[in-house]
Order: structure tokens, then C-alpha cells, then sequence
């Protein structure tokens, strides 16, 4: 076989993102503020932040209010801010 160029992108999860079991994220895609992806998903978009996301291909299901993302990512996972100020 001849050699097959390698092409590759970053993908980028930015702040309490939640991405649910047995997920796929392809290349270039950035995964904004707050996104949560549902189990199972093929995310081939980048999502905004805020939104929530699921299917085969991902597609937008809604957009949570960013209050409640952040203060419910802090309330549930203090442990892990604390373990990563370590």
C-alpha cells in the first residue's frame, strides 16, 4: 500500500464541558463554554457555548441559560476544582 498523507486538526473543549459515554468528536472541532454532548453522539460540528447537543450526526437540542451552566457545573463538581488547584 502507498502511504496515506496524514491530515489532522485540534479539537478544542473549552470550560465544564460534558461530553456523555461512548461519544465520537471529530477533527476541528471546538466544543464552547458549557456544551454538553449526549452519550452516544457523533459531534461533526463545533458547538457554541451553552448548548446542548446530541444524535448521529450531533444537532442542536437547546440553548441552556449561562447562569445555570456555570453555577451547576460548580455545584456538582467542586472536587474537581479543587484536585486540579493541586
Amino acid at each position: 500500500m502507498n502511504a496515506q498523507p496524514l491530515k489532522s486538526a485540534e479539537i478544542v473543549l473549552e470550560d465544564n464541558v460534558w461530553i456523555g459515554a461512548q461519544c465520537m468528536v471529530l477533527k476541528g472541532v471546538r466544543l464552547g463554554r458549557g456544551a454538553v454532548i449526549g452519550a452516544g453522539s457523533v459531534v461533526t460540528k463545533s458547538v457554541p457555548a451553552g448548548e446542548v447537543w446530541a444524535g448521529v450526526p450531533a444537532r442542536r437540542l437547546k440553548q441552556q441559560s449561562s447562569e445555570n451552566a456555570i453555577s451547576e457545573s460548580r455545584m456538582i463538581r467542586p472536587e474537581i476544582q479543587s484536585a486540579v488547584a493541586l
